[in-house]
């Protein structure tokens, strides 16, 4: 953390908690492990963030499952909008 606070949710065990992150501190997220992160204040987060290259297969794995999703969700969408004479619009950006 450089400036601000920012707050950290870790799923660890059973259950989740939520720690705030203060400048100067290192936050750590092991792969694989549910987390979020959060700014509940008006003020700008600066923050240096550092990955492997693991987290390009991940958003890579996400970009897939929403063109799938979205392709499924167009066909239902334009298959409701002929019944009712319809335009259906849903975009997708991430691709």
């Amino acid at each position: 953390m450089l400036e601000a606070l920012l707050q950290v949710w870790r799923y660890e065990g059973d259950s989740g908690r939520w720690l705030t992150a203060s400048p100067g501190d290192l936050i750590s997220i092991l792969g694989n492990l549910k987390h979020a992160i959060r700014n509940n204040s008006a003020a700008p987060v600066t923050v240096v963030l550092t990955t492997t290259p693991a987290i390009y297969e991940f958003f890579g794995e996400l970009d897939r499952f929403l063109v799938q999703t979205n392709s499924l969700a167009k066909r239902i969408l334009n298959q409701r909008a002929e019944k009712r004479a319809v335009t259906p619009v849903l975009t997708h950006q991430l691709t």
